[in-house]
Protein backbone atom coordinates (compact mmCIF):
# COMPACT_ATOMS: atom_id res chain seq x y z
CA UNK A 1 0.00 0.00 0.00
CA UNK A 2 2.96 2.30 0.69
CA UNK A 3 4.58 1.94 -2.89
CA UNK A 4 1.50 2.79 -4.17
CA UNK A 5 0.80 5.68 -2.38
CA UNK A 6 4.91 6.63 -3.28
CA UNK A 7 4.67 6.33 -6.81
CA UNK A 8 1.63 8.43 -6.92
CA UNK A 9 3.83 11.38 -4.81
CA UNK A 10 6.16 10.78 -7.73
CA UNK A 11 4.06 10.92 -10.55
CA UNK A 12 2.41 14.16 -8.86
CA UNK A 13 5.86 15.71 -8.41
CA UNK A 14 6.74 15.26 -11.97
CA UNK A 15 3.28 16.98 -13.04
CA UNK A 16 3.92 19.68 -10.63
CA UNK A 17 7.58 20.21 -12.04
CA UNK A 18 6.56 20.11 -15.71
CA UNK A 19 3.92 22.42 -15.10
CA UNK A 20 5.77 24.88 -13.50
CA UNK A 21 8.50 24.65 -16.20
CA UNK A 22 11.04 23.28 -13.22
CA UNK A 23 11.88 20.62 -15.39
CA UNK A 24 14.12 20.96 -18.92
CA UNK A 25 13.47 24.64 -18.96
CA UNK A 26 15.40 25.49 -22.41
CA UNK A 27 12.52 22.76 -24.04
CA UNK A 28 10.03 24.53 -22.14
CA UNK A 29 11.34 27.83 -23.35
CA UNK A 30 13.92 28.41 -26.26
CA UNK A 31 15.26 31.80 -24.77
CA UNK A 32 15.99 30.67 -21.03
CA UNK A 33 18.81 31.88 -19.23
CA UNK A 34 19.74 34.10 -22.26
CA UNK A 35 18.93 38.03 -21.80
CA UNK A 36 17.15 39.54 -24.84
CA UNK A 37 16.91 35.59 -26.51
CA UNK A 38 13.60 35.99 -29.32
CA UNK A 39 12.77 32.55 -30.84
CA UNK A 40 14.31 32.46 -34.46
CA UNK A 41 11.72 31.46 -37.20
CA UNK A 42 14.39 31.96 -40.22
CA UNK A 43 17.96 31.18 -40.61
CA UNK A 44 19.69 34.22 -42.51
CA UNK A 45 20.87 33.59 -46.16
CA UNK A 46 21.70 29.69 -46.60
CA UNK A 47 22.95 28.90 -43.52
CA UNK A 48 20.42 25.92 -43.18
CA UNK A 49 16.70 25.46 -42.04
CA UNK A 50 15.09 25.69 -39.25
CA UNK A 51 11.75 23.72 -38.22
CA UNK A 52 9.37 26.60 -38.66
CA UNK A 53 10.93 27.63 -41.82
CA UNK A 54 10.58 24.09 -43.40
CA UNK A 55 6.74 23.97 -41.90
CA UNK A 56 5.89 27.68 -43.62
CA UNK A 57 7.64 26.78 -47.06
CA UNK A 58 6.10 23.31 -46.47
CA UNK A 59 2.81 25.28 -46.55
CA UNK A 60 3.10 27.85 -49.31
CA UNK A 61 3.69 24.63 -51.91
CA UNK A 62 0.70 22.90 -50.17
CA UNK A 63 -1.42 25.86 -50.81
CA UNK A 64 0.24 26.64 -53.71
CA UNK A 65 -0.81 23.35 -55.22
CA UNK A 66 -4.29 23.18 -53.85
CA UNK A 67 -5.04 26.43 -55.82
CA UNK A 68 -4.03 24.65 -58.60
CA UNK A 69 -6.17 21.67 -58.27
CA UNK A 70 -9.25 23.94 -57.58
CA UNK A 71 -8.76 25.46 -60.31
CA UNK A 72 -7.87 22.43 -62.21
CA UNK A 73 -10.72 20.12 -61.21
CA UNK A 74 -13.38 22.11 -59.24
CA UNK A 75 -14.24 25.33 -60.81
CA UNK A 76 -15.10 23.77 -64.02
CA UNK A 77 -17.98 21.99 -62.08
CA UNK A 78 -19.34 24.97 -60.52
CA UNK A 79 -23.10 25.71 -61.84
CA UNK A 80 -22.80 29.13 -62.60
CA UNK A 81 -20.68 30.97 -65.32
CA UNK A 82 -20.46 34.32 -62.90
CA UNK A 83 -18.92 31.91 -59.97
CA UNK A 84 -17.05 30.13 -62.04
CA UNK A 85 -14.95 33.24 -63.28
CA UNK A 86 -15.15 34.55 -59.92
CA UNK A 87 -13.51 31.67 -58.12
CA UNK A 88 -11.08 31.17 -61.02
CA UNK A 89 -10.16 34.58 -60.74
CA UNK A 90 -9.79 34.30 -56.71
CA UNK A 91 -7.87 31.24 -56.95
CA UNK A 92 -5.61 32.01 -59.78
CA UNK A 93 -4.76 35.34 -57.69
CA UNK A 94 -4.49 33.15 -55.07
CA UNK A 95 -1.67 30.94 -56.12
CA UNK A 96 -0.02 33.43 -58.17
CA UNK A 97 0.67 35.44 -54.99
CA UNK A 98 1.84 32.42 -53.19
CA UNK A 99 4.27 31.45 -55.97
CA UNK A 100 5.52 35.07 -55.60
CA UNK A 101 5.86 34.73 -52.03
CA UNK A 102 7.84 31.31 -52.60
CA UNK A 103 10.12 32.73 -54.86
CA UNK A 104 11.11 35.85 -52.86
CA UNK A 105 12.02 33.54 -50.12
CA UNK A 106 14.26 31.58 -52.13
CA UNK A 107 15.38 34.41 -53.50
CA UNK A 108 16.63 36.11 -50.31
CA UNK A 109 17.83 32.45 -49.01
CA UNK A 110 19.69 31.68 -51.94
CA UNK A 111 20.74 35.02 -53.54
CA UNK A 112 20.03 33.36 -57.09
CA UNK A 113 18.30 35.76 -59.20
CA UNK A 114 14.95 34.60 -61.20
CA UNK A 115 14.83 35.77 -65.02
CA UNK A 116 11.65 36.58 -65.77
CA UNK A 117 10.33 36.58 -69.36
CA UNK A 118 7.18 38.26 -69.33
Amino acid sequence: MQAAVADRADVAGVWRAALTRQQRPARADPGAGVPGAQMQLWMPNNQGQLGGEGFIMGTLYLSFGLAVSALTYVVPRLPSAATRQGAGWGLLLGAAAVYYQIVSIYTWKTGYRWRWYF
